[in-house]
């Protein structure tokens, strides 16, 4: 979760840079002064500052020149996001409507283009109807284009305005003065005209009326997609379209460029399959198609594939009392490619609407296609959407081995027979896919080992990808890691490539062995010091690791030694996001910190552990209270050992909560860490004597949820809490307390502590980023920090804030994070002076809490605070997010400091 700013710093100095250039005579100053605007407005996204900047444009818009007014229009058109935050409506209407009783049509139809850019904000504004109403009459052909531009984003976002001018749209359309290509303009308006269902229908049963009048096909296929489109917003248009439809595909079966037009349009409604009938259905797959037609074949298939998406019943029925998988299989022996991508694409959609012998005969021909396909590869036809077809049916169809490894096979086979310039995309498609596959069927990286280490040591291949193969999972394949020189040897001096091996290392639980010698190697490259400081960091990780697994009983030594990396990876990695604004390695330093804490903790317990040993065994003669006080402080130092391992957990949960960018393995990762705390303060806990329900319960995420590394870390935690309940179920507390069950706790902790650990992906990378802008008023002027208010007087205070989030091209749906609502807190920090005698005042009233939805990703709350004395008031952010409702926190704050006077 990144921050970013804490109040309008800078909004006073943007706005006088805008000012200084849209004031100037030059035409080059102003327009640098409007290409800055969308600069500003992306650095202070704040309402009033939008609502300041477009009231400026607005009245460059109005005094200005006609290339000044283009200028600005092109601006308004890129910043329409930023834009929909003002508020003063009526004042931009009033300053830009001014232009349009010009006399130059070029100006009145920059001002019908600007108000159609404005159209979020001026969709209920009367004068602005009535002023594209009246265009539509003009002569000129660009205001009369520019007011159906106009009326297009009005219709979109005004009922009322849609309903004002339907009628005298459709008397344009069936005017015989109108132009073709007008005609075709006003048509494509119709799609919008969805606000209600009385005007939806209008709609409909005017474009009726133009299909049977008109005789252009141009016009016809103009009226037949925007009802297409109008029904795809409006489901219960829909059967009367899917009607409208299949009728004219039974009329335009001769007209090949019709045909495959109402075939597109039928794709469209094929995304509300649930309307649709069986007859219906059974109509389209019985449609007649040419073999030697790709385009039409396509078409078709298309709307199978959407049809298909979500099984319904009637297109189950229908598919099960009709002969499309054997139209299917005549169609895939067509040349075309995605003809083919298509079929699979439809087949597997309909393989859970079959019957289980209609099933098994389906995968039967999808494995063939796809072994013919593979074969091909070397033609260079295979894309990116083949290979994901394919690990789909690898993860989920396949369950006979025989299949797997035959299509693994031929994958090798493909892979190996590429030659040319598709050679390396190829291959990193391929691997991507065996990859995946891998993380379904984790026998595939033991099977796969030799192949790849032969792979990369013949050079033809040497994609880092196969590293994933080459250092498998740690718990995915029993697999022996090759030693530090030979992985140098093996990738030579390529130094990207060498990093990727040594992360895939790490992400695998191969850090003492792989990735040590690779980032022992990579930190006499680091060029700049961020980097440097972050490969010292990645290297001192894998020294830690390689002290715990070289030692076969942990002890105190080398706990002390990994304690000591552990200490140092911290700190190189606090000094490389120093002097950074944004904090890209938080992730990765609070994991290393609560790694440390958690082997601080175990060091802790060991010492207690060992100073037991030194207690005399029972058979001496002490006397029975000086044993008993033995064994209290013993007891006593358990619980403190198992406070720690509380806290470690505790840190654990808190990483988890702030880790609102990651993906869902990195959250398990760090969940199972909690967990692996909690046992050990339950089993210390329950050594002591005493019973703990908060941390008896151990939440444990199920298996199938969970990638090949975290599979591992889920077994290792189950097994040592059914050996901590071996303790909860002796009920006598003195025979719970041995020295026995206390080697015992010693070798489950001895375990948990070896235990490899696989660094999640949101160490290195993050698939999405979310930044929250934050401001609180009113502010301070310049010349001071604080501002002034009366003593016990209530100041409104408003809060605004504006969330931004960037996703990457790999992170998918389901991967991804929004935000639902955000809780506002509020707190006060009251100073109490040294001449204040008023000692009954609370320094730290009651906190104001406020949920808010954000809304465009703008947000706002406004409190009532009461100052009795000088002090600060704390606003923090946390977040609900849509998928799981789940509360997050975040580092974001503001601050606003108050004399009270």
């Amino acid at each position: 979760m990144e921050a970013g700013l804490k109040a309008n710093d800078g909004s006073t100095a943007a706005i006088a840079d805008i000012d200084a250039g849209l004031r100037s005579r030059k035409i080059g100053d102003q327009y640098e002064a409007i290409l800055k605007v969308r600069t500003y407005l992306q650095q202070i996204p704040f309402p009033l500052f939008a609502n300041t900047v477009l009231l400026r444009l607005a009245e460059a818009f109005h005094s200005g020149s006609n290339q000044l007014r283009s200028y600005v229009l092109k601006m308004a058109g890129e910043c329409e996001t930023e834009l929909s935050k003002v508020f003063s409506h009526e004042e931009v209407a009033r300053r830009v409507i001014k232009v349009s009783h010009s006399n130059d049509p070029v100006a009145r139809a920059l001002t019908l283009q600007f108000l159609g850019c404005l159209a979020p904000l001026l969709h209920d504004n009367k004068q602005v109807h009535h002023l594209i109403s009246v265009s539509l009459d003009s002569h000129d052909d660009l205001e009369l284009r520019s007011s159906i531009v106009a009326l297009t984003r009005y219709a979109r976002y005004s009922g009322d305005f849609a309903r004002s001018v339907v009628d005298k749209v459709a008397q344009m359309v069936t005017s015989v003065a109108t132009p073709m290509e007008t005609k075709l303009q006003l048509v494509a308006v119709f799609r919008h005209m969805h606000s209600d269902v009385d005007t939806t229908m209008r709609v409909f049963n005017l474009c009726a009326t133009l299909l049977q009048e008109t005789v252009s096909d141009a016009l016809s296929m103009a009226v037949l997609s925007s009802l297409t489109h109008l029904a795809s917003v409006s489901p219960f248009a829909v059967p009367e379209q899917l009607h409208l439809l299949l009728s004219r595909l039974a009329v335009t079966k001769k007209r090949r460029k019709a045909s495959i037009f109402v075939l597109r349009n039928l794709t469209v409604v094929a995304g509300s399959p649930h309307l649709w009938t069986i007859d219906q259905v059974k109509y389209l797959i019985a449609y007649e198609l040419s073999e030697t037609d790709g385009g039409l074949i396509s078409a078709w298939l298309q709307c199978f594939v959407q049809l298909t998406k979500v099984p319904t019943p009637a297109v189950a029925c229908a598919i099960r009392d009709s002969d499309l998988l054997e139209k299917l299989k005549m169609l895939s022996a067509h040349p075309n490619t995605d003809i083919r991508i298509h079929i699979i694409k439809t087949c597997l959609n309909v393989q859970s609407m079959l019957m289980a012998e209609t099933a098994a005969s389906l995968i039967a021909f999808l494995v063939d296609l796809f072994l013919l396909l593979l074969a091909e590869a070397n033609n260079g036809y295979l894309n990116k959407k083949f290979f994901k077809l394919l690990s789909q049916f690898l993860r989920t169809s396949v369950d006979d081995s025989s299949l797997l490894e035959l299509l693994v096979g031929a994958l090798i086979t493909a892979m190996d027979s590429v030659e040319g310039e598709q050679r390396h995309s190829i291959s990193a498609l391929i691997l991507e896919c065996l990859a995946s596959v891998a993380e379904c069927q984790p026998a595939l990286y033991g099977a796969l080992h030799d192949w790849a280490k032969r792979t990369a040591s013949d050079g033809k291949h040497k994609n880092a990808l196969l590293a994933v193969f080459l250092y498998p999972p740690v718990h995915g394949a029993d697999v022996v890691a090759d030693d530090g020189q030979a992985v140098l040897n093996l990738w030579g001096q390529d130094l990207w490539p060498l990093y990727q091996v040594g992360r895939t290392a790490m992400r695998n639980g191969h850090s003492a062995t792989v990735a040590l010698a690779v980032f022992q190697k990579l930190t006499a490259y680091a060029v700049t010091p961020k980097f440097r400081y972050w490969i010292s960091a990645l290297g001192r990780l894998c020294d830690a690791q390689e002290s715990i697994a070289s030692a076969e009983i942990v002890t105190v030594d080398v706990l002390d030694s990994a304690l000591f990396h552990y200490h140092k990876a911290s700190a190189s990695l606090k000094a490389a996001c120093a002097g950074s604004a944004t904090n890209d390695v938080w992730f990765a330093e609070r994991f290393t910190a609560t790694l440390s804490s958690t082997a601080q903790s175990a060091r802790a317990t060991l010492i207690v552990v060992n100073c037991s040993a030194l207690m005399p065994p029972p058979t001496l003669a002490i006397t029975a209270n000086k044993a008993s006080e033995m064994r209290r402080r013993l007891a006593e130092q358990l619980l403190d050992c198992a406070s720690a391992y509380r806290q470690c957990k505790d840190e654990w949960l808190q990483l988890y909560r702030r880790a609102f960018d990651a993906d869902r393995q990195s959250l398990f990762a760090v969940e199972l860490r909690a967990g692996l705390c909690a046992v050990c303060e339950r089993a210390l806990t329950l050594l002591a004597g005493h019973e703990s329900p908060d941390s008896g319960q151990v939440s444990v995420p199920s298996d199938a949820l969970l990638c090949v590394r975290n599979r591992g870390l889920r077994s290792l935690l189950l097994w040592a809490r059914n050996e901590v309940d071996r303790l909860d179920a002796i009920d006598d507390l003195d025979k719970r307390f041995t020295k026995e069950n206390i080697d015992f706790f010693l070798t489950i902790q001895n375990a948990l502590v070896k235990s490899v650990v696989c660094f999640p992906r949101f160490f290195f990378q993050r698939l999405q980023r979310t930044e929250i802008k934050l401001q609180i008023s009113p502010q301070p002027p310049n010349s001071q920090s604080a501002i002034s208010v009366m003593r016990e007087q209530q100041t409104p205070v408003k809060v605004e804030g504006v969330i931004e989030c960037h996703r990457t091209s790999r992170a998918s749906l389901t991967e991804s994070r929004s935000v639902h609502k955000v809780i506002l807190t509020t707190t006060q920090s009251l100073t109490r002076s040294t001449i204040d005698d008023r000692s009954a005042i609370d320094l730290h009233p009651a906190a104001l809490l406020q949920q808010v939805e954000p809304i465009n990703g703008y947000f706002e709350a406004q409190f009532l605070l009461s100052f009795p004395m000088s002090g600060t008031a704390t606003v923090e952010t946390q977040l609900i997010d849509k998928e799981t409702k789940r509360q997050w926190t975040t580092d974001v704050r503001a601050q606003l400091k108050v004399n009270a006077v």
